[in-house]
């Protein structure tokens, strides 16, 4: 079984206090069961309770204008919208 702890220290914990030491910072989190941060830094925080897959999917994050800004090698490996790996369309820049 996978130790859940770790990854907070590695992760979470340094991002936490980048937001909170760096007043234009802002905090970004996707993680289903856990999205959560300090109160602190709560005003400057995005925290979405779900499947990262799905939330993307819903925002449409890999869709053709973004994968514009992807290195090519980034793009090949990136889900396109019909869920499969390497179908992301990367639009001419």
């Amino acid at each position: 079984m996978r130790n859940k702890l770790n990854t907070p220290v590695i992760i979470k914990y340094p991002f936490w206090a980048y937001t909170a030491e760096n007043p234009k910072a802002r905090y970004a989190c996707i993680n289903k069961g856990e999205a959560y941060c300090p109160e602190e830094i709560g005003d400057r925080a995005v925290c979405v309770d779900g499947d990262i897959g799905e939330v993307l999917k819903k925002l449409k994050i890999f869709s053709a204008d973004v994968e514009a800004y992807c290195p090519q090698e980034i793009a090949d490996r990136a889900v396109g919208m019909d869920g499969n790996p390497g179908t992301a369309q990367k639009k001419p820049v």
